[in-house]
C-alpha cells in the first residue's frame, strides 16, 4: 500500500501505481489487497510478482539468507498456479537458464 502511495504522490501516475499495487495479488485469488486472481490481475503486476520473489529468494535478507538459483526455482515451480501466473514461471525459468541469471 506504501508503495502504491508514492508512486502517486511521486509522480502521479495511477497505472504505475496501480501495478504496483497489484503485485500483492496471488493467482489463485487469495492475494491482497482486493483478492483478484489471474487475467484479472495486470500482465506487469504478475511478471512483478516473479521477479521481486525470485529476486528476493536469492537476495541476503536480516531474516535469512540467500537461496541457491535451483532452490529459488523450485519454489517458483512449487508455487506456479497458486501464487505466480504457471505460464510466466515456465517463461521466466526459461529465460533465466538460458541466459545464465544467477
Amino acid at each position: 500500500m506504501k508503495g502504491y502511495q508514492m508512486i502517486q504522490t511521486m509522480i502521479g501516475d495511477d497505472r504505475i501505481a496501480s501495478i504496483v499495487l497489484e503485485h500483492h495479488e496471488r493467482f489463485d485469488g487469495t492475494g491482497y489487497p482486493k483478492g483478484v486472481g489471474g487475467a484479472n490481475i495486470s500482465l506487469e503486476a504478475r511478471i512483478i510478482a516473479i521477479c521481486d520473489a525470485y529476486d528476493a529468494m536469492n537476495s541476503h535478507r536480516s531474516y535469512a539468507k540467500p537461496m541457491t538459483h535451483e532452490s529459488s526455482i523450485h519454489e517458483l515451480i512449487v508455487n506456479k498456479g497458486t501464487q505466480f501466473d504457471p505460464n510466466l514461471v515456465d517463461l521466466f525459468i526459461a529465460m533465466i537458464r538460458r541466459e545464465g541469471t544467477r
